[in-house]
């Protein structure tokens, strides 16, 4: 429910009413009414009678005074927290009594600290922005779906990860309770910087709990935290059924080039198809023209440079292509597709760096931030037009000593993109509380 000038009783008399009338979903959000006072208390006998409950979302309201095991709440099967004051132990009663949960959202719950979740049905877990969380602790043996945006969740040497999962029945087995997961979405944009004390092992923790997914979303905060990890010689991370990767680039210096490329020298990914980057629409270098290739001489003056017979060390030059240490090959990569693209000098080596190791690559999709290119404005129309060209100079010159076969180059506007998209389409970090 949002209401515009209701007092909260009569929140609470309309919620009572729609349960009353056998409502299979209730919504309250209040979350635009905080004027300086307190969340809604709701009553403890609410949902103290049985109901056909099965989706309530809750938003800016408190639940200290309704009890776990209310008989309302027993068949939920969706579950979204945004900004309620649940603790740990509250969260584990509500989830242990909802038998039926499939969906659990915890958003700006600032209480929980140490959180155990175990639902036997459970499918979908989502932890947003929970300031004070560290630890999760999660026995679910259906988890098909998890979604973390937060600070990375403290690793300690009484607990191998920030996040263990463990059977049903809290036997302590970590390895063999992963669930089958599909996808998960993890990232840490927007918060703290690394603490070498605190996050030693914690982000690559975290990353051998759910690098088994199909579909992975990370951010670039995480390739800081591998790159320290292996400056301490810690191995990479094994992505064994990895078939689509999203990157959320939220900065673009040099040094986070170097990253990127460092991160695909850290993680083994023999089965990854589909390549998704979103670079930030808020990245602007004042010292980099917006369309700096529109003055560039020839791409035959461009520094490509061809490995040597040994292969191991980057070439020079602000210009130069990538080389690693370890080379990798991303043998099954087809599509590949780059958002907020405007065609600037670290962008077109990161997108080097990419194509030289892609062979089978399809299909190539660049997108232009929103603002490039408006309908009878002929200048930016033309922008694109000249990146268009200069991105085909840039993919013919690689084929001819890399690729098997020259992919098909799209560089359009987003209202004019009909290619596929990620499976994580919601941006955790634009909407932060």
């Amino acid at each position: 429910m949002e209401i515009e000038s209701n007092p909260k009783r009569d929140v609470v008399r309309w919620a009572a009413a729609a349960l009353g009338r056998g409502a299979r979903e209730v919504g309250v959000d209040l979350t635009q009414h905080a004027d300086g006072r307190g969340a809604l208390e709701l009553p403890g006998d609410l949902f103290q009678a049985k109901s056909s409950l099965a989706v309530l979302s809750l938003s800016r309201c408190s639940l200290r005074h309704v009890p776990p095991g209310a008989a309302g709440l027993a068949g939920l099967t969706w579950l979204s927290l945004n900004q309620v004051d649940v603790t740990d132990d509250v969260v584990g009663d509500v989830v242990s009594e909802c038998r039926l949960l499939e969906f659990l959202s915890l958003k700006s719950c600032h209480l929980l600290v140490s959180v155990r979740v175990a639902g036997e049905r459970l499918r979908g877990l989502e932890i947003v922005c929970c300031l004070a969380m560290h630890h999760l602790q999660v026995a679910a043996p259906m988890l098909e779906s998890v979604a973390y945006h937060g600070d990375v969740l403290i690793w300690r040497e009484d607990e191998p990860s920030g996040l263990e999962f463990v059977g049903l029945g809290g036997s302590g087995v970590r390895s063999d309770a992963r669930p089958e997961l599909k996808d998960v979405h993890l990232s840490h944009i927007g918060y703290g910087e690394y603490d070498q004390e605190i996050h030693e092992f914690a982000y690559s923790g975290f990353m051998e709990q759910v690098a088994h997914a199909k579909i992975l979303t990370l951010c670039s905060v995480g390739f800081l935290h591998m790159e320290e990890a292996r400056s301490l010689a810690m191995g990479g991370v094994d992505t064994p059924n990895l078939e689509e990767l999203q990157l959320l680039l939220d900065s673009m210096g040099d040094d986070d080039v170097t990253r990127f490329s460092g991160f695909f020298e850290l993680i083994a990914a023999p089965l990854l198809e589909r390549l998704f980057i979103r670079i930030s629409f808020l990245i602007h270098n004042q010292f980099e023209p917006e369309f700096p290739w529109r003055a560039r001489p020839p791409l035959t003056s461009w520094n490509l440079q061809l490995p040597d017979t040994c292969g191991g060390t980057a070439a020079t030059g602000e210009d130069a292509d990538i080389l690693l240490d370890y080379e990798i090959a991303l043998d099954h990569l087809m599509f590949l597709k780059v958002v907020n693209f405007r065609g600037t000098r670290r962008e077109l080596r990161l997108l080097r760096f990419v194509l030289r190791r892609a062979p089978v690559l399809e299909q190539l999709v660049l997108i232009t931030p929103e603002d490039v290119g408006t309908p009878g404005d002929h200048e930016q129309q033309e922008s694109v037009r000249l990146l268009l060209k200069v991105v085909q100079e840039h993919v013919s010159e690689i084929s001819k000593a890399w690729l098997w076969q020259e992919p098909r180059v799209t560089v359009c506007r987003p209202r004019e993109d009909d290619s596929r998209s990620p499976a994580h389409t919601k941006y955790y970090h634009h909407d932060r509380a």
